[in-house]
């Protein structure tokens, strides 16, 4: 029995090998173009999807698990949990020129995975797996969105802001008593937190430069803010400078202590170090493409 890695592994990049999973030791092989691994003998229910034949691919969720072992801390990890979450492709090492695909199927759910990580309790690289899988987030289109999410909700002891966790890209239904306010019965912000009606909307050069796209950005805005929401804009130059970032940092509290009161007063107090942050900067670096 073969089994083929999802997308990363089904060809090399640059000069890495092709890496294969065999069920014994007469199917390994010693060649510079394929790695193999011996599969683990006792698997859980959903860590492998039939292809056709006797082949097989690990599923999103166990590939999970046996990647973590080779990733070199958390935040590795997290950057991987977040991709194979979401709606995008960073590129491949070794991909050069390349940019980020959009509008990618998600290869998996945090429900599923966490569900996942629960029927493997005990295998090898699970505990890593879900140190990483706690502060994932589903559903970013981009890694410009994921970027500031993670930012947000990490801990203080990860170079985070310990600020609630949002929603990435959820689809909200207008109340019927509101629709005259919107051009939609539903809205989808960026980076959402309910509680607070707060939504980050992440203005990309990329894919929003046509006048078009401006004034689709602009109407999308005042639908949201109509209906109770306050909208703070992020555009990567924010990200990228650090002055900038704490600059988003500050008003996003802010606004969080404005409804929630003297508790997110006093995280924010708490959080006005030069230790925390140079963790903050070294964070951001990291998580940014």
């Amino acid at each position: 029995m073969i089994l083929l890695n999802l997308r990363w592994l089904l060809k090399g990049a640059g000069d890495q090998a092709l890496e294969l999973f065999v069920a014994s030791t007469s199917e390994r092989r010693k060649d510079s173009a394929v790695q193999t691994f011996m599969l683990p003998q006792a698997l859980p229910q959903g860590a492998l999807v039939h292809l056709r034949d006797n082949i097989y691919s690990l599923s999103p969720e166990h590939y999970l698990i046996w990647k973590c072992r080779r990733l070199p801390d958390m935040i590795e990890r997290l950057l991987l949990y977040d991709e194979l979450l979401g709606r995008y492709s960073r590129p491949a090492p070794g991909e050069n020129g390349s940019i980020c695909t959009y509008f990618n199927e998600p290869l998996t759910t945090k429900r599923r995975l966490m569900a996942y990580l629960d029927r493997a309790n005990g295998a090898i690289g699970v505990d890593l797996a879900r140190q990483a899988a706690r502060w994932a987030v589903d559903n970013s289109y981009s890694p410009m969105e994921t970027a500031p999410a993670s930012a947000c909700l990490l801990p203080l002891r990860h170079g985070g802001w310990g600020y609630p966790f949002p929603q990435l890209n959820p689809t909200i239904a207008v109340q019927e008593s509101k629709r005259y306010l919107t051009h939609s019965n539903t809205f989808m912000p960026d980076v959402f937190w309910q509680l607070h009606q707060l939504d980050l909307e992440y203005d990309s050069h990329e894919r929003h430069d046509s006048i078009a796209e401006h004034k689709k950005g602009a109407i999308r805005k005042s639908d949201i803010e109509a209906l109770g929401n306050r909208v703070i804009p992020v555009h990567s130059e924010e990200l990228y400078n650090f002055e900038e970032a704490e600059r988003l940092r500050l008003k996003i509290g802010e606004h969080m202590a404005q409804t929630s009161g003297r508790l997110m007063r006093e995280h924010l107090r708490r959080l006005d170090s030069p230790e925390l942050a140079e963790r903050r900067r070294a964070l951001l670096q990291r998580l940014l493409p």
